[in-house]
């Protein structure tokens, strides 16, 4: 007899399993049709599953996703009340209201959310799934009383606040909704998430009404608590309200009791981001506490680095301003030996004395001073790497190999960034050379390491080595243009293109060739002949990989020649013949502009 039993629990066991691998198998081609966009197909076999496994969950669901795609509404309120009448979850509530609603019933919904409401008034999940339905019915305004329903009944005022943030601003209710997003904010104190958050409305005009008089009047309610200051300042950065930022980051200071970091941060941050007289005020507040302040060093560093790029960013860089700015880093030196600030500024001077007052003996001096100051740190290495490249301009090679092979024998292991760029320094001096197969090996070491700018780079110089190779005295004059480009040798660069284009006729180098030639020659403010480049360039290659670029250098150089309405007809050419170009959103903003300007 126990044998007997144990046979059929055997054979019913197996029966159950054949049974369940069925449904699965059924279930996964439901979910195959669903992916693949055949609701169809899915719903009907969802259908037919469900009526058979009417308490499966996942089936449910599928049946109801699939049959509201195909707003198979009413069909799907019968299957849903069977389930209602059965189990009065709030899922299937919630899903069984909906569909009354949808069906016409709205009377007979509202009834149904109002008992749920009653019957779990003190659970929030009944809340948000309610609303979420109504959402979904685009019933904004429900929702919204939904929730704040829920806050009365939870006695909570916070509760739901990220929801409803939400809800308000798609009805377009900015105010409410940036209310609570900074209830929301009182509640987790999450700095980054609540900046984004309000970020995401700085886009809407409308919505930016609201936003400062409603971060001020938080700040302003909440005096004392840094993350409220943090969050207006921030606001104020990112709006370019730089000296109002300023002051509430001199407050935030305080209360941090900081004793001047916070200044020093924010004065970083704007030189960082290239708004420098906000950053050299930041300094000076600093520098004004006295010489005596433990961060008086890192501010006046500061101070004369936001100096220098003040100065390296305008066009023309006269010799007084640079010298200026050279002084005030040999000050720092003089003032404070022996300090980070002051090595660091020998880099700077070495940097200043090298590009823009042609003094590289100078500027080797300094670097060398650099090395010496402060062996094996990394501003030793950077000196080191940019002591090499001072030699590679100055054209003497053997000392910049010299350099480079000996920095990567000796710091690679704790430098190993710097030690891939001397190894692209290495192939770019060969390359100059033309010493091309020689280059191309070392090139293709660098490939594959795991800095972007140093692979591509180097991709790009095997793949202008391997097309070019039969072209060999045209790339390497080419090589030698880039070279004096550089080095600033400008009128040499121009004339090396040129020969290098003359000798690669019908190449892509031809065409390269002439791009940087334009480059050069709209960058010297040589319009006339930037326009005879372009058109030599087309007339000789119509589809020029470079057309839309030289195109756009032809309408830039009209334009600043007077030609304007040439120009705007040449902008107008090139959204008509490149409408792929990566220049489209400049070249329309130089239309609005041109246009505006002739109305």
């Amino acid at each position: 007899m126990r044998r007997i039993i144990i046979i059929i629990l055997i054979v019913l066991s197996q029966n159950l399993l054949i049974a369940q691998t069925a449904l699965e198998q059924r279930l996964r081609l439901a979910e195959t049709y669903e992916k693949s966009g055949d609701i169809n197909n899915a719903a009907r076999i969802y259908e037919e599953l469900y009526k058979e496994n009417s308490n499966n969950q996942v089936i449910f669901e599928g049946l109801v996703r699939n049959f509201s795609s195909l707003n198979r509404y009413s069909e799907l309120l019968q299957y849903v009340k069977e389930r209602y009448d059965k189990q009065k979850d709030i899922i299937t509530t919630s899903i069984y209201a909906e569909l009354l609603w949808r069906t016409g019933s709205t009377n007979e919904a509202n009834k149904i959310w109002d008992k749920a409401i009653s019957d779990y008034s003190q659970n929030p999940l009944v809340y948000e799934q309610i609303s979420n339905s109504m959402i979904q019915m685009r019933l904004f305004d429900k929702a919204i009383s939904i929730l704040k329903q829920g806050r009365k009944n939870l006695n909570n005022k916070v509760i739901f606040s990220e929801n409803l943030s939400k809800l308000y601003i798609a009805i377009g209710d900015y105010q409410n909704g940036l209310t609570e997003i900074l209830s929301q904010f009182q509640v987790n104190w999450n700095l980054a998430i609540t900046q984004g958050r309000i970020y995401a409305l700085l886009i809407n005009e409308e919505a930016e009404k609201y936003i400062l008089n409603e971060l001020r009047k938080f700040a302003n309610n909440n005096s004392e608590n840094i993350l409220a200051q943090e969050l207006l300042a921030w606001y104020y950065r990112t709006t370019n309200k730089l000296e109002q930022a300023l002051d509430l980051f001199r407050n935030i200071d305080r209360l941090k009791k900081a004793n001047g970091a916070e200044i020093l941060r924010f004065a970083e941050e704007c030189r960082r981001d290239g708004q420098f007289d906000v950053a050299i005020k930041a300094y000076g507040i600093v520098i004004d506490f006295g010489k005596s302040h433990p961060l008086f060093n890192s501010a006046l560093y500061g101070y004369t680095r936001t100096l220098e790029q003040k100065v390296m960013a305008q066009k023309q860089i006269s010799k007084e301003s640079a010298n200026d700015v050279v002084s005030r880093y040999k000050s720092i030196i003089k003032e404070f030996p022996n300090t980070q600030q002051a090595t660091e500024s020998r880099l700077r001077i070495a940097y200043i004395l090298s590009n823009y007052l042609n003094n590289n003996d100078e500027a080797i001096k300094e670097l060398n001073a650099a090395i010496s100051e402060r062996p094996r740190t990394s501003i030793a290495a950077t000196a080191t790497i940019d002591l090499a490249n001072i030699y590679i301009n100055l054209e003497k090679f053997d000392d910049a190999t010299t350099i480079l092979n000996n920095f990567i024998k000796n710091f690679a292991n704790n430098f190993q960034s710097l030690a891939n760029k001397a190894n692209f320094m290495l192939a770019e001096i060969l390359f100059f050379n033309g010493l091309l197969d020689s280059a191309l090996k070392q090139y293709a070491n660098l490939i594959i390491v795991p800095e972007t700018d140093i692979a591509n780079a180097s991709l790009n110089r095997i793949v202008l080595i391997e097309q070019n190779k039969q072209y060999t005295k045209a790339l390497s004059t080419f090589a030698r243009a880039e070279f004096e480009e550089r080095r600033n040798n400008l009128k040499e660069a121009i004339e090396l293109y040129s020969t290098a284009a003359n000798l690669s006729s019908g190449t892509e180098l031809f065409e390269l060739a002439l791009k940087k030639k334009i480059e050069i020659e709209f960058l010297s403010d040589d319009y006339q002949s930037v326009v005879k480049t372009v058109d030599y360039l087309l007339e000789k290659v119509p589809d020029s990989i470079y057309g839309d670029f030289a195109l756009l250098r032809k309408a830039d150089s009209l334009v600043l020649i007077g030609n304007k309405q040439d120009a705007l007809n040449l902008y107008t050419e090139i959204l008509s013949k490149y409408p792929l170009s990566i220049y489209l959103p400049e070249i329309r903003e130089k239309i609005r502009s041109l246009r505006n300007e002739t109305i």
